[in-house]
């Protein structure tokens, strides 16, 4: 069953790969094709995989785990988009540790206690330091897309958004 279509801030947001390209032909821009080729560039940048040819280049012991773009609208207009792990599809098993993300009522908790404590917070946001982690999952996908179209993704290198495990230190 398909989903209704969903908005924010008065814009479309996209489904899937597909979904964002026929909305950019449709409004005429490419804001879609422009937010998931900077994501694309950002998993390329930061080596988050070992980039292969073929599929019998990934050693043996790893399990195959789907990729999805997640995409948004922010308040300025911009849109995001972000390249997830399907990791409802690994084992159980193989992850004893799920990453932990840190709630906005927490940060609301947070804050009322500092100010009630008198106390000053110094906050910063650290775009994509996630994917500076080392991952503990073996696991392998493939994308179609861009400059990663057709090429086997060894997920050794890094942590990647939507695994079960917390990146090594």
């Amino acid at each position: 069953m398909r989903k209704g279509k969903k908005y924010k801030f008065g814009v479309e947001i996209s489904r899937n790969i597909k979904h964002a390209m026929e909305l950019d032909l449709l409004n005429a821009n490419n804001k879609w094709d422009e937010a998931t080729n900077k994501e694309a560039n950002e998993i390329l940048e930061h080596a988050t995989f070992i980039i292969v040819d073929n599929v019998k280049d990934i050693p043996k012991g790893y399990a195959f785990i789907p990729l999805q773009f997640v995409y948004d609208n922010k308040l300025d207009g911009r849109r995001k988009g972000r390249l997830v792990a399907c990791g409802n599809f690994t084992d159980p098993d193989i992850a004893e540790i799920y990453s932990g993300v840190v709630g906005i009522e927490k940060i609301k908790i947070l804050f009322v206690i500092a100010d009630v404590n008198g106390l000053i917070l110094i906050a910063a946001d650290v775009y994509n330091a996630y994917l500076n982690g080392f991952t503990k999952e073996k696991l392998y996908s493939q994308i179609d897309y861009g400059k990663l179209k057709g090429k086997w993704l060894d997920m050794i290198s890094k942590s990647l958004y939507g695994l079960k495990t917390l990146a090594e230190r």
